[in-house]
């Protein structure tokens, strides 16, 4: 994960979304979608997820914060997990509780070479604006890497 020097605790709240395993030190408060216990450490790329701050969970489209309660939110490989029809809201979400934020994802070539199966899309930024695309079914994890690989070994 990559993020700006600005990014200070203490200097406002800061909310991080999507935790996982490695949530990054500055932020206060965790928000993170009601998963299994399966799920969630399927979610958090098959590592406990960590503990530590103050952790609050949602259900359905809605954060359970009022407006602009937070003055940052980090979504640091979160929106690729996000269902493809629940995006537009999602990101209305982070809007709504934050001025200001940071996201973060997988670029397209990194699912190409990858194919998480957890991740449901994939984006890049051209010109300033976030793109993103809908991932397709592919022939599973890894897939383009060990074909690479088993293709390179002969050289």
């Amino acid at each position: 994960m990559f993020f700006r020097p600005s990014i200070k605790s203490g200097t406002y709240p800061i909310l991080e979304v999507g935790p996982g395993a490695f949530p990054h030190p500055s932020s206060d408060v965790w928000l993170d979608f009601e998963f299994s216990e399966h799920d969630r450490i399927a979610q958090s790329g098959h590592e406990k997820p960590a503990s530590g701050k103050p952790l609050v969970y949602y259900a359905g489209d809605k954060f359970p914060f009022k407006d602009q309660v937070f003055r940052y939110f980090i979504a640091s490989h979160v929106l690729e997990h996000v269902p493809w029809n629940r995006i537009p809201t999602f990101i209305a979400e982070l809007e709504r509780i934050a001025p200001a934020g940071y996201i973060e994802l997988p670029r397209w070539t990194y699912e190409m070479l990858n194919d998480i199966p957890e991740h449901v899309s994939t984006g890049d930024v051209r010109d300033g604006v976030l793109h993103l695309y809908k991932k397709t079914p592919r022939h599973g994890r890894d897939a383009f890497t060990s074909a690479l690989m088993e293709k390179s070994r002969r050289f």
